[in-house]
């Protein structure tokens, strides 16, 4: 008999937690789970979970997150009226409502950022089976924080099947991906399928305008190779809608000086899930790089989805990505704020071919023996023996 796990996440939108969460649902829905989702508002992301037995408590994102506590309620409602071998819960709120009314079940927590420390208040208080982080860096980060006994669990995300369908992207592809660039208004063309006339080596960002993700460090990074005459695209691969950094980044593109900068940028807005192995191959065969100058982030998928395309990978030494970017082996890591230096990372990559390589082919065989889907449900297996018997 199946086991039946509900997990419980924020939004229903588009994004490194959604993949993660996507990639999970897949991988255990064939391995002996019934799962079920509650997402406590919705997004862009309804198309990724439209074939499982989803929930959506409200249609749009609140204003204020002290809703929150709410939400949590009439999730307790719901639950009341099933029965869950086991409940996975991305809110801290869920764990303390279901404790406080004595809820019997197992209950795990999902830590999502390392730096969310006030959340582990509320589970040092109401203390659940266990809780999943995606990496060492995680776990170091907040066992200093956790006062109760309870069990850290390590599942790292798994790298998604159509990430591996392009054996070598140094063949020829399908599909290229031309870009529009950020200055221009309309942005609902993301892509077609014609090849760009003059092909330069491509410095592609991927990722959420969030705060977290140092956006404005690509800017400055960007603005340094452009003012010493370097020869790259920038592509910038993005989700603009509702964040508040695209525009401000927008309103600021208005003005003459930041014009020069922001001009070379060219925007993929909302690309599909199932574009981004063309994404990366595309960089790939330009002869550019993927560059992350995420800060204190527990893990990107971009790491692992680069990687797993034989995309080259720069990242800043400041997140989780470091525990799979090893300098030199499996790709380059710059210290996070020294711009110079993650410039000469970019050149370095972009004109040693024989390094290149060797860093691409490493890094394939690294992500396929860390985060093949066998490898997450090997340790999502474990746990649930643990906590369960």
């Amino acid at each position: 008999m199946n086991r039946k796990l509900l997990f419980v996440y924020y939004s229903c939108g588009i994004g490194g937690g959604q993949s993660k969460l996507r990639n999970r649902l897949k991988l255990l829905s064939k391995n002996g789970y019934d799962c079920e989702i509650i997402f406590y508002w919705s997004g862009d992301g309804s198309q990724w979970f439209s074939e499982f037995n989803t929930n959506i408590l409200t249609a749009q994102k609140p204003k204020s997150f002290n809703i929150l506590p709410q939400l949590a309620n009439k999730t307790v409602d719901i639950i009341s009226h099933n029965r869950y071998d086991c409940i996975i819960s991305f809110d801290h709120h869920l764990i303390q409502a279901l404790k406080s009314k004595g809820y019997p079940g197992k209950l795990i927590y999902e830590h999502i950022y390392p730096t969310w420390f006030s959340n582990l208040e509320t589970i040092n208080q109401y203390a659940p089976d266990g809780i999943i982080v995606p990496t060492i860096f995680h776990h170091d980060i907040i066992k200093k924080y956790l006062k109760s006994p309870t069990p850290i669990y390590i599942i790292p995300n798994s790298i998604g099947e159509e990430f591996l369908l392009i054996a070598n992207p140094y063949d020829n592809i399908k599909t290229y991906i031309q870009p529009v660039t950020l200055t221009k208004r309309n942005t609902n063309d993301h892509y077609n399928t014609s090849k760009p006339a003059k092909q330069k080596s491509i410095i592609a960002w991927v990722g959420r305008m969030v705060k977290v993700k140092n956006f404005h460090e690509f800017i400055r990074i960007s603005n340094q190779l452009i003012t010493s005459d370097q020869d790259f695209e920038y592509w910038v691969v993005t989700n603009a809608k509702n964040s508040k950094i695209y525009k401000k980044i927008k309103q600021a593109s208005k003005s003459s000086k930041f014009h020069k900068i922001i001009s070379h940028f060219k925007v993929l807005n909302n690309l599909p899930i199932s574009k981004m192995p063309y994404l990366y191959s595309a960089v790939a065969n330009s002869g550019g790089c993927v560059v992350s100058t995420s800060k204190a982030e527990s893990f990107g998928n971009v790491y692992m989805e680069a990687m797993a395309c034989k995309c080259p990978m720069i990242t800043a030494n400041g997140s989780a990505g470091k525990e799979i970017v090893k300098n030199g082996i499996t790709g380059l890591v710059y210290q996070s704020g020294n711009i110079y230096q993650a410039c000469n990372q970019i050149n370095k990559i972009a004109t040693d071919l024989t390094l290149r390589e060797q860093l691409v082919n490493t890094a394939y065989e690294t992500i396929i023996s860390t985060h093949h889907e066998n490898v997450t449900l090997n340790a999502f297996d474990s746990m649930m023996n643990e906590i369960l018997y």
